[in-house]
């Protein structure tokens, strides 16, 4: 499974790591910088974003207490957002014990 993951502070939306996973480009930083607006302008309208999809990908949103917001985009045929929510949460766990 080939998929991104964005890890960003949510109050200024500085990118804290950006990770890959398969045999993909990395993420240009406008294109960063625009998933992180999109759940900065719902945030702003007290709208949380959960996830979303396009024709070849879905993306996620998750955020843990207030300061670090996890991005993730995986191909459409991969997994359900159930398993891909348990994997953002076990990432910021990882983080925590790190």
């Amino acid at each position: 499974m080939s998929a991104y993951l964005l890890c960003l502070s949510i109050s200024g939306g500085i990118p804290l790591f950006t990770r890959k996973n398969g045999d993909l480009k990395s993420i240009p930083f406008p294109l960063l910088a625009s998933l992180n607006g999109v759940a900065m302008f719902g945030q702003s309208h007290d709208i949380t974003l959960l996830s979303t999809m396009t024709r070849e990908c879905r993306l996620l949103w998750r955020d843990y207490h207030n300061s670090i917001r996890l991005i993730i985009v995986v191909p459409l045929d991969s997994v359900t957002d159930f398993h891909i929510h348990r994997l953002l949460d076990n990432i910021f766990q990882c983080l925590v014990l790190h």
